[in-house]
Parts: C-alpha cells; structure tokens; sequence
C-alpha cells in the first residue's frame, strides 16, 4: 500500500480545491448558475487509477429549479504555484477562478473570459 500524501481541502462559496504535499492542486469554481452552491471534497481509498488515496472536488445544489438551468463550472489541476499560490499558504489557492468572467447570451451561448485575456465561446 502507498503511503497517504496529506491533503489540504479548502473550501468556500462556490468553490473547493484539493491540494497535495507535492503541490499538485484540482480546483473546481462555480462560474455561473451556482448561487446557494454547495463545495466538497470526496475523499477515497483505493477507488481510482490516481493513485491509493485520491480527493476530488465538488459543488451541489441544494435543489434544482426545475427546467433547464444552466452551470459553468471551471475545474483547473496544475502543480505550477503561479496558478495556485505557494506551498507555505502564500497566494489564493482560488485566484485562477477569481480573474474568470461569464457571459451568457439570450441564445444560450456562454462566453468565457480567463484572466490572461485568453476567451472560449460555448455554443448553445
């Protein structure tokens, strides 16, 4: 059996990440449609292939509005501390999805803006 790495699982509204020792970090923000969000971390021994123990973030709703409602989720994994501060606690683990901006037109198509300028459209 692996040795298990310690995890750190901040959490806050619409948004959760899990970080590694190792510095390896999954981030989940809740971009649009999440109001009243829920954030966890599913933690789990020997279920996947990412290795013994792995931690996965996630959002819920507390219930679902009916109809279509839509969500954009932007779910980020990286080691580079640039994206999501340092080992020692310095920086926002968040800041990748802080910078991030929604538009969602009348037809449905979304409209995504990252913080470097970088932007992806999303057709209905």
């Amino acid at each position: 059996m692996g040795r298990r790495r310690r995890l750190r699982t901040p959490l806050g509204p619409g948004r959760a990440l899990a970080r590694r020792t190792d510095g390896l970090t999954s981030t989940i923000v809740g971009l649009y449609g999440w109001q009243d969000a829920r954030a966890a971390v599913a933690h789990a021994a020997g279920a996947n292939d990412c290795g013994h123990h792995s931690a996965t973030p996630y959002l819920t709703l507390p219930a679902h509005p009916g109809g279509t409602h839509l969500l954009v989720t932007l779910v980020v994994l990286s080691a580079d501390p640039e994206v999501n501060g340092d080992l020692k606690g310095n920086g926002d683990p968040h800041a990748r999805g802080s910078g991030t901006r929604v538009r969602v037109a009348v037809s449905g198509e979304v409209e995504i803006r990252f913080p470097d300028g970088t932007r992806e459209r999303v057709p209905r």
